[in-house]
């Protein structure tokens, strides 16, 4: 009888998996395929003194399962090639190899309550020893089975992943009070909140995210710019501040030109930083945004130049606070996700955003980002200016200093990790001129004789 009812459950299930139209054909490809297989496998096993049966269930079996072992195949390496290609146009797009999230049409908090709700209703009916039935385990993997397949339906790879895990975590954590059998029960069911595909995409969107950060041609994405063009830059953004103070109407552009002209993270711009005028070009800041440790950020404070008057750029950071409230922002990530839009939209070129910093010797599309780097810039290049024929480590640690970056030294040589930190600073670079762009002879000779333009 028992071989009877497997090999019809793998017969059917074959027969099933071929037809588009039943509803084991979503559920079969929610789980890759996985149960179909493990069926096929126990029929073949029971089966195995009835050569006849277990030759015609083969033949069934082969008609598909190659297609979709194949089509696995492709997927996972599809996954790979789609991953590396995110984290290049991520790198690009300057937002420092983070992947894009995306609104989806599943409300992951409410598929989580009502999955742990039906859940709870199974985990009642144990035996005295806290174990399940098999019919009950069943039911549990049912249940499993019908989120994960509302999670697979997301095609941003990156973000089915995040959802089967946040659900993986989130239910564990809810039935982690029960017992240790039904608890084990409820960790084995959750194990199938996994995607292959999804966790391909990850993996190889991170290693290629790592690799990219540290090729220079990927992530130079900065340019030389003259002084009399670096001047422009502190000009623009010393009229903005002044323009907002007198009328404040956008705190993202404000933003961005107070981190310019002060070289400070935006989170310290907007909120961390407590500053105070020293004299007319310089300030002290307490709350720096990346510490060592907590004593650190209590503790330490910054004396940094600032490239327009100190009293100035202190109630430019006035202004800026009173138009907007960033203290309800519970942290860094908070503030990043809820205001990072805004202030790169006033940095972007195009019909529907106001611009700023409209300076024609600059090609590069600008990001928040970048005012810290183009501040970084200026001051090595006055840092060069004041101490002349210094090797660039020197160079560097004193940049270090300006930035808030602590660096080490040990028998002649920096060993604290900040150094490379500030040297990806300097992609942008501030030279006296800009050398004369050279023509070919054939472009000479277009440009002064008309008829011979192509």
């Amino acid at each position: 009888m028992a071989r009877s009812e497997t090999y019809k459950l793998a017969m059917n299930l074959a027969f099933q998996a071929q037809n588009p139209r039943s509803a084991f054909k979503m559920f079969f490809d929610a789980f890759d395929g996985n149960m179909i297989r493990k069926a096929i496998r126990d029929a073949q096993i029971l089966l195995d003194d009835d050569v006849a049966a277990k030759t015609k269930l083969l033949e069934y079996a082969r008609k598909h399962l190659p297609e979709i072992e194949g089509k696995e195949i492709k997927t996972k390496h599809m996954a790979t090639r789609q991953s590396k290609t995110d984290a290049i146009d991520n790198l690009e797009a300057n937002t420092d190899g983070r992947s894009k999230s995306v609104t989806t049409l599943i409300n992951l908090e409410m598929e989580i309550e009502v999955t742990t709700e039906k859940m709870a209703h199974v985990l009642v009916d144990h035996d005295k020893d806290q174990h399940l039935k098999p019919i009950q385990q069943a039911h549990l993997g049912r249940i499993i089975s019908g989120l994960k397949h509302h999670i697979c339906s997301i095609k941003n790879l990156m973000t089915r992943h995040d959802y089967l895990s946040r659900a993986r975590t989130d239910i564990r954590k809810h039935f982690d009070g029960l017992p240790e059998p039904l608890k084990q029960a409820v960790f084995d069911r959750t194990k199938a909140l996994h995607d292959a595909v999804a966790t391909r995409y990850k993996a190889e969107y991170q290693k290629t995210n790592r690799a990219n950060r540290n090729d220079p041609e990927l992530r130079n994405k900065g340019q030389t710019l003259s002084w009399n063009t670096a001047q422009e830059f502190i000009n623009e953004a010393e009229n903005i501040i002044i323009e907002q103070i007198a009328k404040p109407k956008s705190w993202g552009k404000l933003a961005n030109a107070l981190s310019l002209v002060s070289g400070r993270r935006m989170y310290e711009v907007c909120l961390l930083g407590q500053f105070q005028v020293v004299d007319n070009h310089r300030l002290t800041m307490a709350g720096l945004a990346k510490q060592k440790n907590e004593d650190d950020f209590v503790s330490r404070t910054l004396e940094f130049p600032c490239l327009i008057n100190a009293n100035l750029f202190k109630q430019g950071i006035e202004t800026l606070r009173a138009k907007k409230d960033f203290t309800r922002f519970e942290d860094y990530n908070d503030f990043r996700k809820k205001c990072s839009n805004a202030m790169a939209k006033v940095l972007k070129v195009g019909d529907t955003s106001v611009t700023i910093f409209e300076i024609n010797a600059v090609t590069t599309a600008l990001t928040p980002k970048m005012m810290r780097q183009i501040y970084a810039a200026i001051s090595l290049y006055k840092i060069k200016k004041q101490y002349l024929a210094q090797s660039d480590v020197y160079y560097a640690k004193e940049l270090a200093k300006i930035l808030g970056h602590s660096v080490r030294e040990y028998g002649g040589r920096v060993v604290q990790d900040d150094i490379h930190t500030v040297m990806s600073y300097m992609d942008w670079t501030v030279v006296d001129e800009l050398p004369p762009k050279t023509l070919s002879p054939n472009q000479g000779l277009a440009e002064d004789q008309g008829e011979l333009k192509v």
